[in-house]
């Protein structure tokens, strides 16, 4: 499970920032929706994953009506498409479990 469990936040603390999280949420549905209409539903967890991966590694918190959450996007984007490039020329599995 990944360190950064928004819906569990949004349960427990939602009257107190609901405002980054639903910010944040959005974005990442946004971005999880878009590409699993290309790789597949069974991807949802693995796209969710680079997202949260990537909030975690920035060194700054978006505000919470800052439009940079689309930052952590772009991050995991091109996260994404660094990992299909491995794919698609052999080198590396989609995800890391893979290689097991």
């Amino acid at each position: 499970m990944h360190p950064l469990q928004l819906s569990e936040c949004t349960k427990k603390h939602a009257p107190i920032v609901a405002g980054p999280v639903t910010a944040a949420e959005r974005e990442l549905a946004v971005f999880v929706s878009s590409i699993r209409d290309c790789l597949g539903s069974e991807q949802t967890r693995f796209l969710t994953e680079i997202w949260l991966d990537e909030l975690a590694s920035m060194d700054f918190m978006p505000e919470p009506s800052s439009p940079n959450w689309r930052l952590v996007t772009l991050a995991a984007s091109a996260r994404l498409a660094s990992r299909l490039i491995d794919v698609q020329n052999h080198r590396a599995p989609l995800r890391a479990a893979e290689a097991a």
